[in-house]
């Protein structure tokens, strides 16, 4: 029965050292988690920030194409900023090519 003693006091002794370990080990993790959440966090706002400015960019340049009425630029404005692609792609088309791109875009989604 002696010899049965030492091992439970070892054992909680283990215990008591791995749970120590185990916290660490869990604050670590809770730290780099939140390290990578916050990156996120700034990429989010960032790219947030930049889309806001491509769409009122996108809003800007539809409006200032005298051809274009009211309802159309609402409609394309749509249908462009509907895809990111679409708003990078319009972006970097020569300003004479705008209106050929709106004109195509309204006709392929059924608005004209």
């Amino acid at each position: 029965m002696d010899q049965c003693k030492p091992k439970q006091v070892e054992k909680k002794r283990k215990a008591a050292t791995d749970s120590v370990g185990l916290i660490e080990m869990l604050g670590r993790m809770q730290d780099d988690t939140n390290e990578r959440l916050d990156k996120l966090t700034k990429r989010i706002g960032f790219e947030f920030e930049a889309s806001s400015k491509a769409r009122k960019e996108v809003v800007d340049i539809l409006s200032a194409i005298p051809e274009l009425t009211l309802v159309q630029q609402i409609d394309v404005a749509e249908i462009i900023l509907a895809k990111v692609e679409r708003v990078e792609h319009f972006m970097r088309l020569p300003e004479g090519s705008r209106l050929t791109y709106v004109s195509r875009a309204l006709e392929k989604h059924g608005h004209i």
